[in-house]
């Protein structure tokens, strides 16, 4: 800016856009994958719980 506030500067326009963006986003897999692995966490968990009672001697329901 100049010292009484102009801007510096041309007033030339902006070329304008050509082409397309990239695609962006997730995978069409992705809810596929998010399951998979919610299952292993379940899976995990419960495997965890039956070794635990199992050492404590509790009887597995």
């Amino acid at each position: 800016m100049t010292r009484d506030g102009r801007a510096r500067g041309g007033t030339t326009p902006s070329p304008s856009a050509t082409g397309s963006l990239a695609t962006t986003g997730s995978s069409s897999a992705l809810p596929t994958i998010a399951a998979v692995a919610g299952l292993a966490v379940v899976a995990g968990a419960g495997a965890v719980i039956v070794v635990r009672r199992r050492r404590n001697g509790s009887p597995v329901a």
